[in-house]
């Protein structure tokens, strides 16, 4: 299989490209690599072992076929430090569940161009810019990495994401919005073709 099946986005009037394709299998990847990663630390790992086995030669193939795909991860995504972590996490969580060190060296080199996505407070930048939605995509992202894959200058990184990140909550939990260069005022339409709020 070249990928994952997935709808078409609305908004786009074309195929699916093979970036897209590569997208969608990593965003697929990052999720599918925790799960089993927490399948395998639980008292359920007995009776999910041979499951998960089998899956192995799948997971490897979906693994190679984003690898094929590194440079438009980086094309794409070189403005959205997010989706850099999103595929960082795919390859380090698939990496450790294949125990491939070839995808958890490519989990650190995306580490690496998403750290140098930064602004100078440490924030990642989305778009150009800061937006509160994204920098916590990107701290749960790199934090759900490091639990599994630790790496000392991920870690500094998100400290100081988290600094500004605390900025955006008021003491009513209500997240502010102002400043924010994609979401919560009108900037972007989400997959569905609504605004994203």
């Amino acid at each position: 299989m070249a990928g994952f099946l997935s709808n078409p986005n609305p908004s786009r009037d074309h195929k699916q490209s093979f970036d897209e394709r590569v997208e969608t299998a990593f965003f697929y990847l990052q999720e599918l690599g925790h799960a089993i990663l927490v399948l395998r630390a639980s008292p359920m790992e007995d009776r999910f072992h041979d499951r998960i086995a089998a899956l192995e030669p799948r997971i490897s193939r979906a693994c190679a076929f984003v690898q094929s795909g590194y440079d438009g991860i980086i094309k794409r995504s070189s403005k959205a430090a997010n989706r850099i972590l999103i595929a960082a996490k795919a390859f380090g969580l698939c990496g450790k569940v294949l125990g491939s060190n070839e995808y958890i060296a490519t989990s650190r080199r995306l580490v690496n161009v998403a750290l140098g996505l930064r602004d100078a407070d440490g924030v990642f930048i989305e778009n150009g810019g800061r937006d509160s939605s994204y920098n916590a995509v990107s701290l749960l992202m790199g934090q759900v990495l490091a639990l599994h894959q630790p790496d000392p200058k991920l870690d500094a990184a998100l400290d100081l994401a988290m600094v500004w990140q605390r900025t955006r909550i008021l003491p009513t939990g209500e997240v502010l919005v102002a400043g924010n260069s994609r979401t919560g005022l009108g900037q972007e339409k989400g997959f569905g073709g609504g605004i994203k709020k």
